[in-house]
């Protein structure tokens, strides 16, 4: 539950950062919580596109729900 306020309060403080989105997406994962986390890694992206990291953990999400073409695509931008 603290990790989740920090994270939240990191996104509220710096809504910008990718990195801020992906570590609450993360965390929400780890919770089983895979519609936050799919959220939260949409707010990543939309703030940058093109952020390689972004397109990384996004195809490692799809991976885990076993959505191996979107992951594909996703782990190709990256590169």
């Amino acid at each position: 539950e603290d990790a989740l306020i920090r994270f939240k309060v990191a996104v509220e403080t710096n809504p910008n950062s990718p990195q801020a989105w992906i570590a609450l997406s993360q965390l929400y994962q780890k919770q089983g919580n895979v519609a936050k986390a799919q959220e939260a890694l949409n707010r990543a992206m939309m703030n940058q596109p093109n952020n390689s990291t972004s397109h990384l953990v996004l195809g490692a999400h799809y991976l885990n729900e076993k959505n191996y073409a979107l992951a594909e695509q996703e782990l190709n931008i990256a590169l």
